[in-house]
């Protein structure tokens, strides 16, 4: 079977962080965001809108997110 791409919904409401790194394959480099949904963390290409990851989390909402300085990682936050 090929693979085809789809729509999906990544985004909800609540928090978000945006992150730039520069990448030797695409001139500009890549973008992404990571949305809050809930309890749920989704990892999006901006520049694709292509979703890279899902996390689940505790079951309460996050209320704040953040990449790392260097961009390779995503810090959620909630009540829990």
């Amino acid at each position: 079977y090929a693979t085809k791409n789809t729509l999906e919904t990544f985004y909800r409401g609540g928090p978000i962080a945006i992150q730039h790194q520069q990448n030797h394959r695409r001139k500009g480099g890549v973008v992404f965001l990571a949305c809050a949904n809930g309890d749920e963390v989704t990892l999006v290409d901006a520049t694709t809108g292509g979703v890279r990851s899902r996390t689940d989390g505790d079951t309460e909402p996050i209320t704040a997110l953040c990449f790392s300085a260097d961009g390779k990682k995503v810090f959620a936050a909630s009540r829990s």
